[in-house]
């Protein structure tokens, strides 16, 4: 079964922190880009791959591949292009460096989306807006922003019915919060596959 929502997986921008391209490091055999891809396009009905280098884009049949309207906005410009080229009110958005995919989760948001303008997990740290549900209807919202230069991924909340959902709900689902481990670093790399190794090791046990 699949949800009447289409994901779009936001390839990143410079990635200047790691010193490399994200969406290509390799993860559980497979370059992270494709991973994903792989992954989500059994849950939706359709799948939009928002990058800057078209040419690096996955492979898969019914993929949607979009560049930024204005190249390196943020992830917020990265939103607004996905949100532009999809087809569906009910959008999830994900960052290509959130491996960890959890599924209940997606399903306590995507439930709570004909209600709000954005689904959104709300940990002790801030919101995670990488890692959220997005109505077509922030879209003239979210272009305001970006024209005035507002880069911030949570600008424009105060703007839309947002709805959080608390970082104990979440754990009731995820209790080590995984689904909101992202690689931003090499290191974060290597730990993220040391947690792969870990849960594959007890899958076994």
């Amino acid at each position: 079964m699949k949800f009447s929502a289409s994901v779009i997986v936001l390839a990143g921008g410079r990635s200047s922190r790691i010193g490399r391209d994200k969406s290509q490091l390799l993860f559980d055999g497979k370059a992270l880009a494709q991973r994903a891809v792989d992954f989500l396009k059994d849950y939706f009905v359709e799948i939009i791959y928002v990058t800057n280098q078209p040419r690096k884009a996955p492979w898969s049949e019914n993929l949607v591949v979009v560049e930024d309207e204005v190249p390196y906005q943020g992830p917020l410009g990265g939103i607004l292009a996905g949100l532009q080229a999809s087809d569906n009110r009910t959008n999830f958005v994900i960052g290509i460096d959130m491996p960890f995919f959890n599924i209940d989760i997606l399903k306590v948001l995507l439930s709570r989306a004909e209600q709000n303008d954005v689904v959104v997990p709300r940990l002790v740290g801030g919101y995670e807006p990488l890692y959220a549900v997005y109505s077509k209807s922030c879209l003239p919202v979210i272009r305001q922003h970006l024209e005035r230069g507002d880069f911030r991924t949570v600008s424009f909340y105060n703007d839309v019915k947002v709805l959080a959902i608390s970082e104990d709900r979440l754990r009731d689902i995820d209790p080590d919060l995984r689904a909101f481990f992202n690689i931003n670093t090499l290191d974060d790399y290597r730990k993220a596959i040391e947690i792969k190794r870990d849960l594959e090791l007890n899958e076994t046990d």
